[in-house]
């Protein structure tokens, strides 16, 4: 077997192929390091960009658990844009990175909601 590489930056690791392959990927996809990544993260405070929970995993001394924030960037011009959880990188992704789309998801389940609570109004009143 081949050397170990080792990535780090103040107490998490990346260790052997996953932060060799981790690291090039960073650098090849989105021009960053993983001093990057881990400044953007930390300005972040290691939460979604989008709903502010923390990733099911981060970089630590063990390396990787669960899922860390995903990098999000505009497709088209490779800028990035943040840093999200697993649900809602997919959910932009979906999307199709289309903010009216995802305005009219909002709308429309603020309006179910709304619709919901009459009902349930209208329910204790009539009693």
């Amino acid at each position: 077997m081949g050397k170990r590489r080792t990535v780090t930056r103040g107490t998490r690791l990346l260790s052997g192929r996953m932060g060799y392959n981790y690291s090039w990927r960073l650098g090849s996809q989105y021009n960053m390091t993983v001093e990057d990544y881990e400044e953007m993260a930390e300005a972040q405070g290691w939460v979604c960009a989008i709903c502010w929970q923390a990733p099911l995993r981060r970089l630590h001394t063990e390396g990787f658990k669960g899922r860390p924030l995903f990098i999000d960037h505009d497709h088209q011009s490779g800028r990035v844009r943040g840093l999200l959880c697993s649900q809602c990188n997919s959910m932009l992704g979906m999307a199709g990175d289309k903010p009216r789309r995802l305005e009219r998801a909002a709308r429309y389940l603020r309006e179910a909601k709304r619709q919901e609570k009459e009902e349930a109004d209208e329910r204790i009143n009539s009693v």
